[in-house]
C-alpha cells in the first residue's frame, strides 16, 4: 500500500507542531488535521506540490510503501526505495545534545557536506 508519511520530513525540518505549519502555509484545517494524523489518503497534486516546496522536498520524502503480504517484488525494485524503515531522525534533537562550544566545529562539517552534495548534481 502507498501512503502519505509527512512525520519524517516534520522531524527533520524541526517542526514541533505540524497542524499549525500546515495551517500557517495554506493547507486547510481538514486536510492539516488528517496530514498531521496521518490519516491523509488523497490530496490534489497542486497540494502536495506546495507541500514538497515548503518542506524543501519531494513527494518520495513524504511517501511511504508498504507491500502487501502477497505483493512479490524483487529487493531491487524502484518501489522498494520508498520502504521506510522505522527510524525517523530529528536533527533539531541531536543538534540540541551537542556542546555549545563544538557547534561551530559541526557547522563547518556540514556546510563542507552540503557543498559537497550540490556538487554532485
Amino acid at each position: 500500500m502507498l501512503k502519505y508519511n509527512f512525520e519524517r520530513a516534520f522531524r527533520a525540518r524541526g517542526i514541533e507542531k505540524p497542524y499549525r505549519f500546515l495551517r500557517q502555509s495554506g493547507v486547510y484545517s481538514q486536510l492539516a488535521s488528517k496530514i498531521h494524523n496521518n490519516a491523509a489518503t488523497t490530496m490534489k497534486l497542486k497540494t502536495l506540490e506546495h507541500l514538497c516546496l515548503t518542506l524543501h522536498c519531494t513527494p518520495n520524502d513524504v511517501m511511504e510503501w508498504i507491500p502487501d503480504a502477497k505483493d512479490k517484488v524483487a529487493d531491487d525494485h524502484p518501489m522498494t526505495k520508498l520502504m521506510r524503515n522505522d527510524k525517523i531522525f530529528n536533527l533539531t534533537q541531536t543538534l540540541n545534545s551537542v556542546p555549545l562550544d563544538k557547534l561551530e566545529r559541526l557547522e563547518k562539517i556540514i556546510n563542507n557536506e552540503i557543498q559537497n552534495i550540490q556538487n554532485e548534481t
